[in-house]
Protein backbone atom coordinates (compact mmCIF):
# COMPACT_ATOMS: atom_id res chain seq x y z
CA UNK A 1 0.00 0.00 0.00
CA UNK A 2 1.25 3.45 -1.06
CA UNK A 3 2.64 5.99 1.92
CA UNK A 4 -0.02 8.32 0.94
CA UNK A 5 -3.00 8.40 -0.34
CA UNK A 6 -3.96 10.91 -3.37
CA UNK A 7 -6.59 12.37 -0.81
CA UNK A 8 -3.81 12.85 2.09
CA UNK A 9 -0.92 13.94 -1.21
CA UNK A 10 -3.61 16.95 -1.73
CA UNK A 11 -3.89 17.98 1.81
CA UNK A 12 -0.70 18.55 2.31
CA UNK A 13 0.57 19.94 -0.74
CA UNK A 14 -2.22 22.32 -0.28
CA UNK A 15 -1.45 22.85 3.32
CA UNK A 16 2.12 23.34 1.99
CA UNK A 17 1.41 25.76 -0.79
CA UNK A 18 -0.83 27.53 1.52
CA UNK A 19 2.26 28.34 4.12
CA UNK A 20 5.06 28.96 1.01
CA UNK A 21 1.92 31.70 -0.21
CA UNK A 22 1.80 33.11 3.52
CA UNK A 23 5.64 32.95 3.94
CA UNK A 24 5.87 34.73 0.57
CA UNK A 25 3.08 37.48 1.78
CA UNK A 26 4.99 37.85 4.82
CA UNK A 27 8.25 38.49 3.01
CA UNK A 28 6.33 40.84 0.48
CA UNK A 29 5.17 42.90 3.88
CA UNK A 30 8.29 43.13 5.23
CA UNK A 31 10.19 44.25 2.29
CA UNK A 32 7.30 46.96 1.79
CA UNK A 33 8.07 47.86 5.39
CA UNK A 34 11.13 48.24 4.74
CA UNK A 35 10.87 50.40 1.80
CA UNK A 36 8.85 52.85 4.31
CA UNK A 37 11.72 52.75 6.68
CA UNK A 38 14.13 53.76 4.23
CA UNK A 39 12.23 56.29 3.07
CA UNK A 40 11.85 57.61 7.10
CA UNK A 41 15.25 56.93 7.43
CA UNK A 42 16.27 58.94 3.51
CA UNK A 43 14.38 62.20 4.98
CA UNK A 44 15.78 61.94 8.38
CA UNK A 45 19.60 61.51 6.68
CA UNK A 46 19.25 64.25 4.64
CA UNK A 47 18.24 66.42 7.42
CA UNK A 48 21.17 65.36 9.53
CA UNK A 49 23.42 66.16 5.91
CA UNK A 50 22.05 69.48 5.91
CA UNK A 51 23.02 70.55 9.60
CA UNK A 52 26.21 69.21 8.73
CA UNK A 53 26.70 71.18 5.32
CA UNK A 54 25.63 74.06 7.72
CA UNK A 55 28.83 73.28 10.57
CA UNK A 56 31.38 73.02 7.39
CA UNK A 57 30.32 75.91 5.81
CA UNK A 58 30.35 77.88 9.28
CA UNK A 59 33.87 76.11 10.10
CA UNK A 60 34.66 77.43 6.98
CA UNK A 61 33.74 80.66 7.56
CA UNK A 62 35.23 81.17 11.33
CA UNK A 63 38.72 79.92 9.51
CA UNK A 64 39.18 82.27 6.74
CA UNK A 65 38.37 85.23 8.48
CA UNK A 66 41.23 84.45 10.04
CA UNK A 67 43.24 83.91 7.41
CA UNK A 68 43.08 80.47 6.94
CA UNK A 69 46.29 78.48 6.88
CA UNK A 70 48.31 76.61 9.33
CA UNK A 71 46.40 78.58 12.15
CA UNK A 72 43.07 77.55 10.84
CA UNK A 73 43.94 74.41 10.46
CA UNK A 74 45.31 74.05 13.96
CA UNK A 75 41.67 75.30 14.92
CA UNK A 76 39.66 73.27 13.07
CA UNK A 77 41.64 69.95 14.10
CA UNK A 78 41.40 71.04 17.39
CA UNK A 79 37.58 72.36 17.57
CA UNK A 80 36.30 70.27 15.07
CA UNK A 81 33.31 71.49 12.38
CA UNK A 82 30.47 72.36 14.87
CA UNK A 83 32.08 73.80 17.55
CA UNK A 84 34.45 75.78 15.24
CA UNK A 85 31.52 76.76 13.36
CA UNK A 86 29.65 77.26 16.70
CA UNK A 87 31.95 80.23 17.31
CA UNK A 88 30.22 82.14 15.10
CA UNK A 89 26.76 82.27 17.18
CA UNK A 90 28.94 83.36 20.09
CA UNK A 91 29.34 87.62 21.43
CA UNK A 92 32.23 89.33 19.40
CA UNK A 93 33.83 89.61 22.93
CA UNK A 94 33.46 85.63 23.42
CA UNK A 95 34.53 84.89 19.96
CA UNK A 96 37.46 86.92 20.43
CA UNK A 97 38.61 85.64 23.73
CA UNK A 98 38.12 81.75 22.29
CA UNK A 99 40.22 82.36 19.10
CA UNK A 100 43.12 84.14 21.14
CA UNK A 101 43.17 81.24 23.35
CA UNK A 102 43.55 78.91 20.51
CA UNK A 103 46.00 81.67 18.84
CA UNK A 104 48.36 81.52 21.94
CA UNK A 105 48.30 77.75 21.95
CA UNK A 106 49.28 77.38 18.66
CA UNK A 107 52.02 79.87 18.99
CA UNK A 108 53.44 77.54 21.50
CA UNK A 109 53.51 74.72 19.06
CA UNK A 110 57.29 73.19 18.50
CA UNK A 111 58.20 75.07 15.04
CA UNK A 112 58.12 71.39 13.79
CA UNK A 113 54.77 70.66 14.56
CA UNK A 114 53.50 73.63 13.24
CA UNK A 115 54.62 72.27 9.96
CA UNK A 116 52.20 69.84 9.94
CA UNK A 117 49.36 72.02 9.62
CA UNK A 118 51.04 74.05 7.00
CA UNK A 119 50.74 70.84 4.50
CA UNK A 120 47.45 71.38 3.39
CA UNK A 121 45.20 74.65 2.23
CA UNK A 122 41.98 75.03 4.80
CA UNK A 123 39.65 74.83 2.38
CA UNK A 124 40.85 71.50 1.39
CA UNK A 125 41.12 70.47 4.87
CA UNK A 126 37.58 71.51 5.61
CA UNK A 127 36.72 69.90 2.41
CA UNK A 128 38.14 65.93 2.82
CA UNK A 129 36.59 65.91 6.40
CA UNK A 130 33.34 66.59 4.54
CA UNK A 131 33.33 64.24 2.04
CA UNK A 132 34.21 61.29 4.49
CA UNK A 133 32.17 62.26 7.79
CA UNK A 134 28.74 63.20 4.93
CA UNK A 135 29.25 59.46 3.42
CA UNK A 136 29.61 58.29 6.96
CA UNK A 137 26.51 59.91 7.99
CA UNK A 138 24.32 58.49 4.82
CA UNK A 139 25.83 54.78 5.04
CA UNK A 140 25.02 54.25 8.89
CA UNK A 141 22.40 56.13 8.59
CA UNK A 142 20.34 54.59 6.64
CA UNK A 143 21.23 51.20 7.75
CA UNK A 144 20.09 52.30 11.29
CA UNK A 145 16.77 53.30 10.26
CA UNK A 146 15.75 50.70 8.45
CA UNK A 147 15.80 46.65 7.41
CA UNK A 148 17.71 47.10 4.50
CA UNK A 149 21.00 46.95 5.66
CA UNK A 150 23.79 44.51 4.02
CA UNK A 151 22.82 41.33 5.86
CA UNK A 152 19.20 42.22 6.33
CA UNK A 153 18.26 43.13 3.39
CA UNK A 154 20.14 40.47 1.14
CA UNK A 155 18.38 37.90 3.74
CA UNK A 156 15.23 39.42 2.87
CA UNK A 157 15.50 39.79 -0.74
CA UNK A 158 16.68 36.34 -0.78
CA UNK A 159 13.12 35.13 0.74
CA UNK A 160 11.52 36.56 -2.49
CA UNK A 161 10.73 35.28 -5.87
CA UNK A 162 12.36 37.54 -8.78
CA UNK A 163 9.96 39.90 -9.59
CA UNK A 164 9.59 41.15 -5.93
CA UNK A 165 13.08 41.28 -5.38
CA UNK A 166 13.74 43.01 -8.88
CA UNK A 167 10.71 45.60 -7.42
CA UNK A 168 12.36 46.38 -3.67
CA UNK A 169 15.99 46.81 -4.93
CA UNK A 170 14.43 49.45 -7.71
CA UNK A 171 12.53 50.96 -4.98
CA UNK A 172 15.43 51.05 -2.51
CA UNK A 173 17.76 52.26 -5.31
CA UNK A 174 15.33 55.27 -6.01
CA UNK A 175 14.98 56.42 -2.19
CA UNK A 176 18.24 56.04 -1.62
CA UNK A 177 19.58 58.22 -4.78
CA UNK A 178 17.26 60.77 -3.03
CA UNK A 179 19.87 61.42 -0.74
CA UNK A 180 21.92 64.25 -1.75
CA UNK A 181 25.97 65.70 -0.34
CA UNK A 182 25.73 69.61 -0.87
CA UNK A 183 28.92 70.52 -2.12
CA UNK A 184 30.65 73.34 0.46
CA UNK A 185 30.29 77.01 -0.23
CA UNK A 186 33.09 78.97 -1.87
CA UNK A 187 33.80 81.54 1.06
CA UNK A 188 37.27 83.47 0.08
CA UNK A 189 39.79 83.77 2.85
CA UNK A 190 40.71 87.38 4.15
CA UNK A 191 44.45 87.29 3.32
CA UNK A 192 46.56 88.93 6.10
CA UNK A 193 43.38 88.66 8.50
CA UNK A 194 44.40 89.77 12.29
CA UNK A 195 42.22 88.43 15.02
CA UNK A 196 42.37 91.26 18.04
CA UNK A 197 42.52 90.33 21.23
CA UNK A 198 40.32 91.78 24.07
CA UNK A 199 39.85 95.71 24.39
CA UNK A 200 41.73 96.19 28.02
CA UNK A 201 39.88 96.81 31.44
CA UNK A 202 39.72 99.42 34.08
CA UNK A 203 41.65 96.43 36.19
CA UNK A 204 43.55 95.45 33.38
CA UNK A 205 44.86 98.69 33.23
CA UNK A 206 45.40 99.32 37.79
CA UNK A 207 47.49 96.34 37.44
CA UNK A 208 50.05 96.59 34.50
CA UNK A 209 50.36 100.05 35.80
CA UNK A 210 51.51 98.28 39.08
CA UNK A 211 53.91 96.59 37.74
CA UNK A 212 55.15 99.46 35.58
CA UNK A 213 55.65 101.03 39.62
CA UNK A 214 57.76 98.32 40.97
CA UNK A 215 59.82 98.38 38.11
CA UNK A 216 60.92 102.54 39.11
CA UNK A 217 63.30 103.32 42.13
CA UNK A 218 62.82 105.93 44.69
CA UNK A 219 64.57 109.24 43.83
CA UNK A 220 67.45 110.59 46.21
CA UNK A 221 68.58 114.06 47.24
CA UNK A 222 71.70 115.03 47.78
CA UNK A 223 72.23 114.29 51.22
CA UNK A 224 71.22 110.32 49.71
CA UNK A 225 67.81 110.94 51.92
CA UNK A 226 64.56 109.63 49.56
CA UNK A 227 62.05 112.17 48.34
CA UNK A 228 59.34 109.05 48.63
CA UNK A 229 59.16 110.30 44.01
CA UNK A 230 60.05 107.55 42.30
CA UNK A 231 61.63 107.49 38.91
CA UNK A 232 63.70 105.62 36.21
CA UNK A 233 66.51 106.08 37.26
CA UNK A 234 69.65 105.62 35.62
CA UNK A 235 71.66 102.08 34.45
CA UNK A 236 73.37 102.33 37.52
CA UNK A 237 70.67 102.44 39.90
CA UNK A 238 67.84 100.47 38.54
CA UNK A 239 68.35 97.30 36.56
CA UNK A 240 64.89 97.49 35.30
CA UNK A 241 66.46 101.49 33.71
CA UNK A 242 66.28 100.05 30.52
CA UNK A 243 62.72 98.42 29.98
CA UNK A 244 61.02 101.46 31.97
CA UNK A 245 62.99 103.90 28.81
CA UNK A 246 61.21 101.28 26.62
CA UNK A 247 57.46 101.42 28.31
CA UNK A 248 57.99 104.97 28.60
CA UNK A 249 58.81 105.71 24.89
CA UNK A 250 56.34 103.72 23.39
CA UNK A 251 53.11 105.12 25.69
CA UNK A 252 54.62 108.43 24.69
CA UNK A 253 54.72 107.22 20.83
CA UNK A 254 51.49 106.22 21.22
CA UNK A 255 49.86 110.09 22.81
CA UNK A 256 52.21 111.48 20.09
CA UNK A 257 50.56 109.14 17.36
CA UNK A 258 47.12 110.14 18.80
CA UNK A 259 46.02 107.45 21.09
CA UNK A 260 43.17 109.16 23.12
CA UNK A 261 43.23 107.88 26.26
CA UNK A 262 45.19 108.41 29.08
CA UNK A 263 49.69 107.81 29.20
CA UNK A 264 48.68 105.48 32.15
CA UNK A 265 46.46 103.37 29.14
CA UNK A 266 48.81 103.39 26.68
CA UNK A 267 51.33 102.15 29.46
CA UNK A 268 49.03 99.15 30.17
CA UNK A 269 49.01 98.78 26.29
CA UNK A 270 52.37 98.50 26.13
CA UNK A 271 52.93 96.60 28.83
CA UNK A 272 50.82 93.78 28.10
CA UNK A 273 52.09 93.39 24.71
CA UNK A 274 55.52 92.94 26.84
CA UNK A 275 53.92 90.06 28.74
CA UNK A 276 52.43 88.84 26.45
CA UNK A 277 53.69 88.58 22.68
CA UNK A 278 50.51 87.37 21.27
CA UNK A 279 48.34 89.93 22.77
CA UNK A 280 46.91 92.17 19.75
CA UNK A 281 44.96 94.91 19.62
CA UNK A 282 44.44 97.77 17.52
CA UNK A 283 45.28 100.48 20.01
CA UNK A 284 48.85 98.90 19.83
CA UNK A 285 48.51 100.41 16.00
CA UNK A 286 49.35 103.91 17.94
CA UNK A 287 53.02 102.11 18.77
CA UNK A 288 53.74 102.70 15.05
CA UNK A 289 51.27 104.39 13.11
CA UNK A 290 49.70 108.04 13.61
CA UNK A 291 46.04 108.52 13.22
CA UNK A 292 44.74 111.66 11.14
CA UNK A 293 44.29 114.08 14.13
CA UNK A 294 47.99 112.92 15.88
CA UNK A 295 49.68 115.83 17.59
CA UNK A 296 53.11 114.40 15.64
CA UNK A 297 51.74 115.83 12.76
CA UNK A 298 51.34 119.35 13.71
CA UNK A 299 54.48 119.80 15.67
CA UNK A 300 56.52 118.24 12.52
CA UNK A 301 54.43 121.02 10.95
CA UNK A 302 56.05 123.75 13.01
CA UNK A 303 59.23 122.13 13.46
CA UNK A 304 59.82 122.56 9.93
CA UNK A 305 57.96 125.78 8.91
CA UNK A 306 60.80 127.11 11.46
CA UNK A 307 64.03 125.45 10.34
CA UNK A 308 62.31 126.68 6.93
CA UNK A 309 63.01 130.19 8.22
CA UNK A 310 65.88 129.55 9.68
CA UNK A 311 67.15 127.66 6.22
CA UNK A 312 67.86 124.94 9.28
CA UNK A 313 68.29 122.18 6.14
CA UNK A 314 69.32 119.53 9.40
CA UNK A 315 66.19 119.93 11.25
CA UNK A 316 63.70 120.32 8.64
CA UNK A 317 65.06 116.80 7.48
CA UNK A 318 64.01 115.63 11.07
CA UNK A 319 61.02 116.55 10.52
CA UNK A 320 60.15 114.65 7.43
CA UNK A 321 61.65 111.69 8.96
CA UNK A 322 59.39 111.85 12.21
CA UNK A 323 56.67 111.86 10.00
CA UNK A 324 58.06 108.47 7.65
CA UNK A 325 58.41 106.84 11.07
CA UNK A 326 54.84 107.67 11.98
CA UNK A 327 53.40 106.31 8.76
CA UNK A 328 52.11 109.22 7.61
CA UNK A 329 53.78 109.28 3.83
CA UNK A 330 51.22 111.63 2.44
CA UNK A 331 52.16 114.67 4.88
CA UNK A 332 56.48 113.63 4.12
CA UNK A 333 56.01 114.22 0.77
CA UNK A 334 54.39 117.42 0.97
CA UNK A 335 57.18 118.59 3.31
CA UNK A 336 59.75 116.71 0.78
CA UNK A 337 58.43 119.07 -1.63
CA UNK A 338 58.72 122.38 0.46
CA UNK A 339 62.55 120.61 1.63
CA UNK A 340 63.58 120.22 -2.24
CA UNK A 341 62.23 123.55 -3.48
CA UNK A 342 64.65 125.20 -0.56
CA UNK A 343 67.13 123.25 -1.54
CA UNK A 344 66.58 124.27 -5.46
CA UNK A 345 66.91 127.91 -4.51
CA UNK A 346 69.43 127.78 -2.46
CA UNK A 347 71.82 126.31 -5.58
CA UNK A 348 70.11 128.77 -7.76
CA UNK A 349 71.90 131.58 -5.28
CA UNK A 350 75.41 129.80 -4.66
CA UNK A 351 75.50 129.44 -8.26
CA UNK A 352 74.58 133.47 -8.86
CA UNK A 353 77.52 134.53 -6.25
CA UNK A 354 79.58 132.14 -7.19
CA UNK A 355 79.58 133.60 -11.03
CA UNK A 356 79.59 136.95 -9.39
CA UNK A 357 82.41 136.32 -7.47
CA UNK A 358 84.11 134.16 -11.03
CA UNK A 359 83.30 138.17 -12.62
CA UNK A 360 84.92 140.05 -9.50
CA UNK A 361 88.33 137.70 -9.89
CA UNK A 362 87.89 138.28 -13.44
CA UNK A 363 87.96 142.11 -13.71
CA UNK A 364 91.02 141.96 -10.80
CA UNK A 365 93.10 139.65 -13.12
CA UNK A 366 92.39 142.23 -16.15
CA UNK A 367 92.93 145.09 -14.28
CA UNK A 368 95.70 143.63 -12.25
CA UNK A 369 96.96 145.63 -9.50
CA UNK A 370 95.31 148.83 -10.69
CA UNK A 371 94.30 151.32 -8.20
CA UNK A 372 90.12 152.52 -8.64
CA UNK A 373 89.42 156.36 -9.09
CA UNK A 374 87.10 157.98 -6.89
CA UNK A 375 84.89 158.06 -9.46
CA UNK A 376 85.05 154.12 -10.37
CA UNK A 377 83.52 152.88 -7.47
CA UNK A 378 84.46 149.71 -5.95
CA UNK A 379 85.74 148.09 -9.31
CA UNK A 380 88.43 149.28 -11.51
CA UNK A 381 87.12 149.81 -15.31
CA UNK A 382 87.76 146.71 -17.34
CA UNK A 383 88.26 148.84 -20.48
CA UNK A 384 91.81 149.93 -19.56
CA UNK A 385 94.71 147.53 -20.65
CA UNK A 386 96.71 145.62 -18.10
CA UNK A 387 99.70 147.59 -17.13
CA UNK A 388 102.84 146.18 -18.81
CA UNK A 389 105.97 145.69 -17.32
CA UNK A 390 108.09 146.16 -20.59
CA UNK A 391 106.04 149.15 -22.04
CA UNK A 392 106.63 152.37 -22.40
CA UNK A 393 105.10 153.52 -19.50
CA UNK A 394 105.97 153.38 -15.69
CA UNK A 395 103.55 152.04 -12.87
CA UNK A 396 102.83 155.88 -11.82
CA UNK A 397 102.73 156.56 -15.25
CA UNK A 398 99.67 153.91 -16.27
CA UNK A 399 98.08 154.72 -13.04
CA UNK A 400 97.41 158.63 -13.62
CA UNK A 401 96.57 157.80 -17.18
CA UNK A 402 92.55 157.38 -18.51
CA UNK A 403 91.74 154.27 -19.87
CA UNK A 404 91.61 156.01 -23.46
CA UNK A 405 95.17 157.42 -22.93
CA UNK A 406 96.75 154.22 -22.06
CA UNK A 407 95.12 152.53 -24.89
CA UNK A 408 96.67 154.90 -27.29
CA UNK A 409 100.12 155.33 -25.80
CA UNK A 410 99.77 150.99 -25.87
CA UNK A 411 99.23 151.78 -29.90
CA UNK A 412 101.89 153.83 -30.76
CA UNK A 413 104.47 152.36 -28.45
CA UNK A 414 106.77 154.91 -26.79
CA UNK A 415 104.80 158.12 -28.10
CA UNK A 416 104.18 159.84 -31.43
CA UNK A 417 107.24 159.89 -33.65
CA UNK A 418 108.67 163.53 -34.87
CA UNK A 419 110.65 161.83 -37.69
CA UNK A 420 110.22 163.25 -41.10
CA UNK A 421 107.87 165.73 -39.68
CA UNK A 422 107.55 169.49 -40.79
CA UNK A 423 108.84 171.84 -37.58
CA UNK A 424 105.01 172.97 -37.14
CA UNK A 425 104.00 169.12 -36.89
CA UNK A 426 107.00 168.43 -34.92
CA UNK A 427 106.43 170.89 -32.09
CA UNK A 428 102.25 169.36 -32.41
CA UNK A 429 103.89 166.03 -32.01
CA UNK A 430 105.74 167.12 -28.74
CA UNK A 431 102.92 168.83 -27.22
CA UNK A 432 101.39 165.76 -27.23
CA UNK A 433 103.86 163.13 -26.18
CA UNK A 434 104.54 165.67 -23.36
CA UNK A 435 100.77 166.41 -22.64
CA UNK A 436 101.05 161.89 -22.42
CA UNK A 437 104.44 162.47 -20.44
CA UNK A 438 106.08 160.23 -23.29
CA UNK A 439 109.10 163.27 -24.05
Amino acid sequence: MGLLSAKTFRQIATGAGTRALYKIEEAKELGNKGLENLAIAKNEVNDEVKKLTENYNEALTVGSSVGGGAFANYMFQQMGAEKLGGLNTLLPSQKEEEIRAMRVSFDSLDPEVKKQFEESPYKTTVSEAYKTEAKNTIENGLVEYNNLGKGTSNFLLNGLTGGIQRQVREEKERIISGVTTPELKDIPVTRGATFYSPTLTPINVINNNNIYDKMLVEEVDAAGQGTEKYIAGTPDTNPYYQTVANIDAQAQTMIEYGFTGTLADARAYVIEKMNNPQYNHPNLKYVTTASDNAPIINMAYTVFSEALVNGDTETMNEGILELKKAGRNSEAEELQEQYDDFIAKQKQQFEAKKAEQELIQQRLEESETAIPSEDEGLFPSISKPRFRSEGPLTYEQWSNLTPDAVKEIYKVGSGISTEGLSEEDKALAEKINTALGLS
